[in-house]
């Protein structure tokens, strides 16, 4: 007797074991079979069960296993070669990305790419990741350029422009005074005279000349540190133009310092008896010295220019202030890289320092060993200090300029000095 031949749980358990387990079980079950009996499979029986219980999961060939990696089940597990057989989700978080980890070869969670774009949701920043967060590299710009309009940041909205009224502005035009925003345009006040007129007073000649406001050498109105308007010589041709005049030195006085000044206003604009420079403090140093510039011209008893020096530097110690007060002299031109043109700005040397008594000198130096340039404030050499005193006054023949090479190399030259 033989309780389960045919039976189909006989054929599936012998499907679904190897041989020997299952001849193992079957003895044990229903005893040995007759050795003319076969148990045949029937797979018109199997195919239902097949269908309902799946396939062989012994079978390596058939299976597939669910993904342990975060790659997704198109990324076999241990079989990633590079990040881009690692898809990555649409819920990681900003600036993570799935990867590819070499050592193991499994898809991991890691920083995504620096550099790589990303919103921190404000309106108001510039963002990229950085080291696997969003960072803030900037924050927006919101400035339109514009004097009347008060440019911010909204989180949401980004930039907003809120037009002004009543507060002051400048339309560009330097003949108005008193500009003032109305609804978010610059509106034109005061109508003033022309750039250099009493009305409308320049810093410097420069920018007269830059305003194409100039109408040729001659004096016009400057203002102040305190913005008094005070009138000055420019000239307007020379070498460019924008040169403004600090000083009209003669042969009346000797001149140890020009910070304190001397003079009129009148003395250094017209060619009178007396010398004329233009008090350092609050006058001449509210002139720009923007080119850093100082130009020398000789003058001859008739008025007539005998030669013209230029003084330049890119050193930022090189200024007026410094030059009227001693602080640059012929005895450190050098270390301010001063240089000087006797060629009409066609060759400029490079100055060498004074020494002896010469050194007591303010702005000039040497060219070559032999020839000097013009020397401003010889008297000095007499006095012994860049102090404008009673001495220096007194100091006999050391009055007016050192005319240098150019001018024969005499004492008691006459000259105008102006700076740009």
């Amino acid at each position: 007797m033989r309780p389960m031949n045919g039976s189909p749980y006989l054929v599936l358990l012998a499907r679904r074991t190897t041989p020997v387990l299952f001849a193992t079980l079957l003895l044990g079950t229903v005893g040995c079979p007759e050795s003319d009996e076969l148990l045949v499979a029937n797979d018109a029986l199997f195919g239902p069960l097949d269908a309902w219980i799946g396939p062989d999961f012994s079978s390596k060939s058939d299976a597939k296993k669910p993904p342990d990696t975060p790659g997704g089940d198109d990324v076999p597990p241990g079989k990633c070669s590079g990040d881009s057989d690692c898809p990555t989700p649409s819920d990681i978080a900003t600036c993570r990305a799935m990867g590819c980890d070499q050592s193991t070869g499994k898809c991991v969670e890691k920083a995504a790419q620096d550099g790589a774009q990303c919103d921190d949701d404000n309106a108001c920043t510039v963002t990229l990741c950085k080291a696997g967060v969003c960072a803030v590299m900037e924050n927006l710009n919101c400035d339109d350029g514009k004097p009347c309009t008060s440019d911010v940041c909204d989180k949401t909205a980004g930039c907003k422009s809120v037009p002004q009224t009543g507060t002051p502005c400048d339309d560009g035009d330097p003949t108005t005074l008193g500009d003032v925003c109305q609804e978010g345009v610059c509106k034109p006040g005061q109508q003033l005279g022309p750039l250099g007129s009493d009305t409308n007073p320049a810093k410097g000649c420069a920018e007269i000349l830059a305003g194409k406001a100039s109408t040729g050498s001659k004096a016009y109105w400057l203002k102040n540190a305190a913005g008094q308007a005070y009138q000055a010589f420019c000239d307007m041709e020379s070498f460019g133009g924008g040169w403004t005049r600090v000083a009209n030195v003669r042969s009346d006085t000797g001149v140890c310092a020009y910070a304190p000044g001397m003079g009129t206003a009148a003395d250094v604009i017209t060619d009178g008896a007396s010398s004329g420079i233009l008090t350092l403090a609050g006058v001449a140093e509210a002139i720009p010295f923007t080119d850093r510039q100082v130009m020398v011209v000789l003058r001859s008893a008739d008025g007539k220019s005998t030669g013209t020096y230029l003084f330049r530097s890119t050193n930022a110690g090189f200024t007026w202030s410094a030059i009227a007060q001693g602080t640059v002299n012929a005895s450190n031109v050098a270390t301010y890289a001063v240089e000087c043109s006797r060629t009409n700005g066609s060759t400029w040397e490079k100055l060498k320092n004074l020494t002896g008594g010469y050194a007591k000198c303010l702005l000039g130096g040497d060219f070559d060993g032999t020839n000097y340039s013009v020397l401003l404030g010889h008297g000095a050499t007499k006095s012994g200090t860049f102090a404008q005193d009673a001495k220096c006054a007194s100091s006999g023949t050391a009055v007016g300029l050192y005319s240098g090479v150019l001018g024969g190399h005499f004492w008691n030259t006459r000259g105008w000095i102006y700076i740009r």
